[in-house]
């Protein structure tokens, strides 16, 4: 793979350049405050249960997938879920934060690349979420916009099909994500060359994604989005 026939970079957001975790872990406690178990055991808790209840519903919009999620959750910790409010749990997906380094590494990123999001959103979260990052994407394609949350390959194909009307070849694309499981396994299957945003690299294995293969794993991989960044500056600037 060589950066400089590169003419496209697709981001993964939640988990690459909105903080995911850290807005799940404060919606969480915020609605289950009475839990005991760790941070660490809630998001592999939450990221079987969203997998289970995207797969099972691929059409439905991300807030209701949270809401049921949350619900879930509750029920297999014991908890009351009478006490939940779980529509506000589903919408609190625009509070969730950047990325420190996101909206800096962006406008580096934007020199040398159009800038596209492929993510597992609706389009009013990801209105919330955008504003955050301060920064203007040339699209924006959502699992709404899609019928299917990654890693359903139709999301790609969706992404291929609109991008040659604009005259662009998959080789002219690099996906950018953190997670392995909904990013770079299907990057992998469809032959769509990625670069691997390790955010968890000084944390246990997994947080709110399930566990992969290391096969899956690209060669390219930075711990921070500013990293990789720097890296296309050294090598295209």
């Amino acid at each position: 793979m060589q950066l400089q026939d590169k003419k496209i970079l697709t981001f993964d957001c939640y988990g690459t350049l909105i903080d995911w975790e850290r807005g799940i872990i404060a919606a969480l406690r915020d609605q289950m405050n009475c839990a005991t178990e760790s941070d660490d055991d809630l998001l592999a808790l939450f990221a079987s249960i969203e997998t289970f209840v995207q797969n099972e519903n691929p059409t439905w919009l991300y807030p209701k997938v949270l809401e049921h999620v949350i619900i879930k959750m509750s029920d297999s910790l014991h908890l009351d879920s009478y006490n939940i409010d779980s529509y506000i749990f589903g919408q609190s997906v625009g509070l969730w934060p950047a990325f420190s380094d996101t909206s800096d590494a962006l406008k580096k990123l934007q020199k040398y690349f159009k800038l596209i999001i492929v993510s597992n959103i609706d389009n009013a979260s990801i209105s919330r979420s955008a504003a955050l990052m301060g920064i203007d994407f040339d699209y924006i394609y959502t699992a709404q916009n899609i019928g299917a949350y990654k890693p359903d390959h139709r999301v790609f194909e969706y992404v291929f099909e609109r991008l040659q009307i604009e005259g662009f070849l998959k080789s002219d694309i690099l996906h950018v994500a953190q997670s392995l499981y909904h990013d770079h396994v299907p990057a992998y299957e469809l032959g769509l060359d990625s670069v691997w945003i390790d955010r968890r690299h000084d944390k246990p294995v997994g947080g709110a994604t399930p566990i992969v293969d290391d096969k899956y794993i690209p060669e390219l991989k930075f711990n921070s989005l500013i990293d990789f960044a720097n890296y296309c500056d050294e090598i295209l600037g």
